[in-house]
């Protein structure tokens, strides 16, 4: 989760949020990687939909589209003359 997203869709809206913030952590299950997200979004005009729509907002961001998908990762030396 970026909070970048979450501010710049509330932005677009004109909802009034503070701040955000996110909390991530990591941990293996056997090969699994799990991670667990905590949002805390600071603003306290938003409705309860305001939070909602920004929490699934949240999902959506390309970070976490990349950990849910099959990123490729390669890895290329070089040498430095």
């Amino acid at each position: 989760m970026h909070p970048m997203t979450v501010r710049w869709y509330a932005i677009q809206q004109k909802w009034l949020l503070d701040k955000v913030e996110g909390r991530l952590t990591h941990h293996k299950e056997g090969q699994q990687d799990v991670f667990s997200k905590a949002i805390t979004l600071h603003g306290h005009v938003l409705t309860s939909d305001q939070r909602k729509k920004l929490i699934e907002i949240a999902a959506k961001c390309p970070v976490q589209r990349t950990l849910e998908g099959t990123p490729t990762i390669s890895t290329q030396s070089s040498t430095d003359q």
